[in-house]
């Protein structure tokens, strides 16, 4: 997730064509950051698989960057009729994609288990965060969208520290301190903020 906060600010820059100013970067640099810190580890490894998690992050920086160029292509088209094809697309693609890699399991799945309180909520929970998710990226950008995937990381440990119980972490308060000095940053005015990059070019 870190490093695909700055995957976005690329692919913003050279898909969306908008330039973001030097202090725009530098939060985006301190946010990824403020991340990184909470998952740091004196046993951490790296090791071959660093490409793929880096492929991961890239395609869905190029996918958040993608989405927000189809939603804003028409922006007198009904958002919800754009939701609607965009998720019946991926209800296809995940069926056949079901069918082929494991169809005794797809076609065994028994969707009464599926009718129940904890289910439901699941399913609206992740509804909602699917159309805010959208309503961020036709109205705003995918910048902001990143920006409050990184403030979710903060309040899922403090929700799961209200919730669950579970301690915060050594690492959880700083990062949260370093996601909030980033996103000040970001939104206020100041050193860096006269200079963009990459830089427009003249016609």
């Amino acid at each position: 997730m870190q490093s695909r906060i700055l995957f976005t600010g690329l692919l913003f820059t050279a898909v969306l064509r908008q330039p973001l100013t030097l202090r725009k970067w530098a939060a985006l640099v301190l946010l990824t950051g403020g991340l990184a810190l909470k998952y740091l580890s004196p046993h951490l490894q790296v090791d071959g698989y660093i490409a793929l998690m880096l492929g991961q992050a890239l395609l869905s920086a190029l996918a958040g960057v993608y989405n927000e160029y189809y939603l804003k292509e028409d922006m007198n088209l009904s958002i919800h009729v754009q939701n609607f094809f965009m998720y019946f697309y991926g209800m296809i693609f995940n069926v056949v994609l079901g069918l082929l890699l494991n169809p005794s399991s797809f076609l065994s799945l028994r969707f009464d288990n599926l009718m129940n309180g904890q289910v439901a909520l699941i399913v609206f929970f992740g509804a909602s965060t699917g159309i805010a998710a959208a309503f961020i990226l036709k109205f705003i950008n995918v910048l902001v969208k990143a920006i409050a995937s990184a403030v979710e990381v903060s309040l899922t440990a403090l929700f799961a520290r209200i919730i669950l119980g579970e301690p915060f972490s050594s690492r959880d308060i700083p990062s949260a301190l370093v996601v909030t000095a980033a996103i000040a940053v970001y939104y206020t005015k100041g050193i860096g903020e006269g200079q963009s990059w990459p830089k427009q070019q003249r016609a």
